[in-house]
């Protein structure tokens, strides 16, 4: 068996939890901010819900500036209240100091040293990023991925949670595109933005092309699921992209084998090399993930995964 790498230890836990037991007033205040600021849509379902709530206790620790003007990171690391040792407080500040939240290009996962490879949206640079449960369950994706990163000793490590991913692979000319139209822009983004762009509720303007969140947090109605995407791909189509019949995703999506990658699938169905900006990049995954999730698969006995899921749901709650 080959080496593992194992990336320095950051227990950002401490911080979020010794203020909820110091100063629990000050973190429900600070996450009813952090909610009225992402204004979350109301179709999220429960799980998206629960990642939104540990969103905000990453927002806490390193953006909710306290009435004395640090963050409870920066104050937890100058006073120390629980005389933590040393290394941790050494490991803590090195995180505070380098941390950035932005969105990367998730272009390789190095599974045996545990390396997530990303690059910056907006930067022509490669970062690798040491985090063991991340390489694992990441090993096979490649695409947009939203998150917080740090260096600690001499380490890029992941900082928080992934705030977002999109499953799909960017042409050289995507990426070259978005580096033109971001040109003069920091290569960081305000994490509060990353989070919007993922679970806030859309704008009308949004609404009437078929945009909001990205994949991953969709209802539990598949009707209302499957005429959104529809108007979705009617959005894509009226832009003047190539896009398949209802009826061919329909078809695919049924026919699949159980075994069959769908991003795959998705590649096959769209053309994303004529995709000209992020929000089409967008569209066309929760298209393609809205049919996928609400349309009825053979393999799965005619159902579709939200109806199994559901029903998995519902023998838990009589359990």
């Amino acid at each position: 068996m080959g080496y593992q790498h194992r990336a320095p230890e950051v227990r950002f836990g401490y911080v979020v939890s010794y203020y909820q037991t110091m100063r629990p007033e000050l973190v429900e205040a600070a996450t009813r901010e952090f909610i009225d600021l992402v204004d979350p849509d109301p179709k999220l379902n429960y799980e998206t819900r629960v990642r939104l709530n540990e969103l905000a206790n990453e927002w806490f620790i390193f953006d909710f500036v306290m009435e004395n003007g640090l963050t409870p990171l920066q104050e937890y690391t100058r006073i120390n209240p629980e005389s933590r040792g040393g290394m941790i407080i050494k490991r803590l500040k090195e995180a505070e100091k380098t941390q950035f939240a932005s969105d990367f290009w998730l272009t390789d996962v190095d599974v045996a040293s545990s390396y997530l490879v990303v690059e910056p949206f907006l930067q022509d640079a490669e970062y690798r990023i040491l985090d063991y449960l991340a390489s694992q369950q990441l090993s096979e994706q490649r695409g947009d991925i939203k998150l917080r990163v740090a260096k600690v000793e001499d380490e890029w490590i992941l900082a928080g949670n992934v705030i977002g991913f999109v499953p799909i692979v960017p042409t050289q000319r995507m990426k070259d595109m978005i580096r033109e139209e971001g040109s003069g822009e920091a290569s960081s983004r305000p994490f509060i933005e990353l989070v919007k762009a993922c679970y806030s509720k859309p704008s009308e303007d949004q609404e009437a092309e078929g945009l909001g969140g990205i994949v991953g947090q969709l209802g539990d109605d598949p009707t209302q699921i499957i005429e959104e995407a529809q108007v979705q791909l009617q959005s894509l189509a009226e832009r003047g992209r190539k896009v398949p019949s209802w009826e061919t995703i329909a078809e695919i999506v049924y026919n699949e084998n159980g075994e069959d990658s769908p991003i795959d699938i998705l590649q096959s169905l769209f053309d994303t090399s004529e995709l000209e900006s992020e929000d089409e990049l967008n569209l066309t995954v929760t298209v393609f993930f809205s049919a996928w999730n609400a349309l009825p698969h053979k393999a799965l006995g005619d159902k579709s995964p939200i109806e199994m899921r559901m029903e998995a749901q519902g023998d838990n709650d009589s359990a």
